[in-house]
């Protein structure tokens, strides 16, 4: 009994070094921090895109993956690719699918500004206005034509979004708006 409790002991002592060394390491890029996106707000998000068999949905940022999992559940002739760069994040999000039972989702444990993009017919993102900048020229350069991007809260600097949906949130300050853009119209 003593060696099954200090194993898991030394396990969750192992886990909180994995936390903490994941804001720290947050901190340190000045990125976004980890934020789920609100599940009441699942159904509205995931209601404006139009995904067809055989597309591929990215998500860079993924969190615990909530917006991939909840298309993928919709959308299952569909490819969905979740990437974060925070290790307790992508645990969440493979736990979630794994719970899920979604054999259509893929989560990564990368850099979104490395992230090889050029399959993504869709996308969707909630990362801060300073990585939609820096973010906005690889998505010019390697999505594929008529790619469909939604992000929420945040448009891009100086492009003018196809469409803008507010969304009824009012528990806090964030989750407010939805802009859909297409990237390189044909």
């Amino acid at each position: 009994m003593y060696t099954i409790l200090s194993i898991v002991l030394f396990l969750f002592a192992i886990a909180w070094v994995l936390i903490l060394l994941d804001l720290v390491l947050v901190a340190a890029k000045m990125d976004a921090p980890f934020v789920s996106s609100p599940t009441e707000l699942l159904t509205d998000i995931t209601s404006v895109f139009e995904i067809k068999d055989g597309d591929t949905v990215y998500e860079p940022g993924c969190g615990d993956a909530r917006v991939s999992c909840a298309l993928a559940k919709n959308y299952p002739n569909a490819k969905f690719v979740g990437v974060d760069s925070l290790f307790t994040a992508v645990i969440l999000a493979r736990l979630r699918v794994q719970k899920m039972k979604l054999s259509n989702v893929q989560i990564k444990w990368g850099n979104l500004y490395k992230e090889d993009l050029s399959r993504a017919n869709h996308m969707f993102l909630w990362i801060f206005p300073h990585m939609m900048t820096k973010l906005r020229a690889k998505l010019e350069q390697e999505l594929p034509t008529n790619a469909k991007v939604v992000a929420m809260d945040f448009g891009f600097q100086g492009k003018t979004a196809d469409k803008e949906i507010l969304l009824n949130y009012t528990k806090k300050n964030y989750a407010k708006k939805l802009y859909l853009y297409t990237f390189n119209p044909s």
